[in-house]
């Protein structure tokens, strides 16, 4: 946000848990709300996840400030992972919030405490002269509420790993391979043109996808490359 507009800095969290011994990979958070003003186009959405500290957040666990979470301008967060979150058990805070000072977005709240923790929030500069450190929505804010709504997208386990290279041009009439790197026999393959292999071979353009599904896990990745093909250079030599 801009410097005038820092004094009024909010931030709120809500706690989730991950069961002893598991391993979650997050693809994409879902965080209903809405707008007091019109929805901003395209406004940047930060992400952060805290450790827990005693039933406060603690350190930061992961942090993204991520391009458009808000796709439909609905007011329903949906800040999407290019790769994923990967957290092991234990208490997290989850924070989602626009990167606007403009345009005010409000969490859908819950009357009940659904959680381990009540919803917390904060402002840390002081601009609203309340909860300058974390506190409950009824002391700062007066308000009764005790959880917010979101919802976590992913699977139970560690994604496969899967890089398919950059963007490729192609000479006319040349071959590439693209492979995923895995030879894990619990890895399942499917690439766009129906092949089951770890790699193809490839010489006319378009966009190849693979979609490598662990089948201990069913955690499936999903990559894509764009392959051109250029046009040949001919030089005209005059007799």
């Amino acid at each position: 946000t801009d410097v005038a507009s820092q004094i009024y800095d909010t931030e709120g969290v809500d706690d989730f848990t991950i069961p002893t011994g598991a391993t979650w990979s997050i693809d994409s958070i879902v965080a209903p709300g809405f707008y007091n003003v019109v929805a901003p186009n395209a406004s940047k959405t930060i992400v952060t996840i805290y450790n827990d500290n005693s039933g406060l957040p603690g350190t930061v666990a992961w942090a993204d400030t991520l391009n458009d979470g808000d796709p439909d301008n609905d007011g329903t967060l949906e800040p999407h992972f290019i790769d994923p979150i990967v957290l092991t058990g234990g208490t997290y805070w989850l924070s989602v919030k626009l990167y606007t000072s403009t345009t005010p977005w409000y969490w859908n709240r819950i009357t009940a405490q659904v959680s381990n923790y009540q919803f917390l929030w904060q402002n840390p500069n002081g601009g609203y002269a309340v909860c300058t450190s974390w506190a409950g929505l009824n002391p700062c804010l007066a308000i009764a509420d005790s959880s917010v709504a979101f919802q976590i997208y992913g699977c139970e386990g560690i994604k496969p790993s899967v890089d398919l290279g950059p963007d490729t041009t192609l000479c006319q009439n040349a071959t590439y391979t693209l492979a995923t790197g895995s030879s894990n026999a619990n890895f399942q393959h499917l690439w766009s043109n129906n092949a089951v292999t770890t790699s193809i071979q490839v010489s006319q353009a378009g966009v190849y996808t693979v979609t490598v599904l662990d089948l201990s896990s069913n955690c499936t990745t999903i990559k894509s490359v764009d392959i051109d093909v250029s046009n040949p250079i001919i030089n005209s030599l005059a007799d």
